[in-house]
């Protein structure tokens, strides 16, 4: 992405750790490879600032908000599919910011364990609250959510913890670990296997001590047999 000229002629304000204030001329900033890589914000939105920087460029209006609308990221899945997502979507994943932070967009961003199938949820999640923020209610985007997850397998479900976990996206992580937490709810330890496909490698004896002594964690499941059983 070119450079904006007007930055160049803007003045540098830097304020020191005593809180006192330096304007410099955006050439004698450039000097510091700190400054540098945090003024590429203003050149390239696509970057975080990391001190305490202002410009002054005599406009109402921040020279670089159409320039953060049109940047777009480039996130490549484990198996090579390519997506092109806006800045601001990206920008929801920690992982994703940080790698802003220190590449910017001129190449393509890897995500090596995460698939395409994946990342496409993960993506569609943070789109819609990009462009949910500060214009829809918290009820639609509760209903969004559980509409949004409502038809998901197991499979895909923790598919998706992994992935939120892996680009460090926590409101994703939570929904999808409640989500799966409400499912299991009061099922049976063979109905949780069943679930997730998780072979019980266990002897009757082992599964026998173990209940035995965490008997406090099988009470409901006791309880449901009983009436079952009446």
């Amino acid at each position: 992405m070119a450079e904006d000229t007007t930055a160049k002629e803007c003045k540098v304000k830097l304020k020191s750790s005593d809180d006192n204030i330096f304007e410099v001329e955006y050439t004698i900033a450039m000097q510091s490879q700190l400054l540098k890589k945090a003024l590429r914000f203003f050149v390239n939105p696509c970057f975080n600032p990391f001190c305490d920087i202002a410009f002054e460029t005599g406009m109402e209006e921040d020279p670089t908000a159409a320039m953060v609308k049109e940047c777009k990221v480039k996130l490549k899945s484990s198996d090579d599919n390519i997506f092109e997502v806006e800045h601001a979507v990206a920008m929801q994943s920690q992982l994703l910011k940080n790698a802003l932070a220190d590449s910017g967009t001129d190449s393509t961003l890897p995500l090596h364990n995460i698939s395409s199938e994946i990342l496409a949820k993960v993506i569609e999640y943070c789109e819609y609250h990009v462009n949910a923020a500060n214009t829809i209610s918290v009820r639609d985007v509760k209903m969004w959510e559980q509409e949004f997850v409502r038809d998901l397998d197991q499979a895909t479900l923790c598919h998706l913890i992994l992935g939120a976990q892996y680009m460090e996206i926590r409101n994703l992580l939570y929904l999808i670990c409640q989500t799966v937490a409400e499912r299991i709810k009061g099922k049976s330890s063979e109905e949780v296997r069943e679930i997730f496909n998780i072979q019980n490698d266990l002897t009757p004896e082992e599964e026998e001590e173990i209940r035995r002594e965490n008997e406090w964690a099988f009470e409901e499941e006791v309880q449901e047999e009983v009436e079952r059983e009446g």
